[in-house]
């Protein structure tokens, strides 16, 4: 028995699949609007000097990942913080690649 050839064509919606569809769409650009609204926070957070040294003197040698312990950050924010006082003479590259970094106090 041959079997029977579909000629291509989407199939067509009910309508209660088209509602859902509008609604989705409605939903998502509310969800834009929210995104728009975000205020983008300081990278350095509320951070003062006496934490992140009293930080620093706690540890021999500073990693990124060691301070963002110490001072319960991401490590994103833990390497621009590290960065920023090596840049000020504060703290030393010992070792580094691309993945890791080890400072040591200045």
């Amino acid at each position: 028995m041959p079997q029977a050839i579909s000629l291509g064509g989407a199939k067509k919606k009910s309508i209660s699949q088209m509602a859902k569809k509008q609604e989705k769409e409605g939903t998502a650009e509310k969800k834009e609007e929210k995104r728009e609204r975000k205020v983008p926070k300081s990278v350095y957070l509320d951070f003062d000097g006496k934490e992140v040294e009293k930080a620093l003197k706690e540890l021999k040698v500073v990693t990124p990942n060691s301070l963002a312990s110490q001072l319960n950050v991401r490590v994103g924010v833990a390497k621009r913080i590290l960065d920023s006082l090596e840049d000020e003479g504060r703290v030393k590259l010992v070792s580094g690649s691309n993945r890791l970094r080890v400072y040591s106090l200045s």
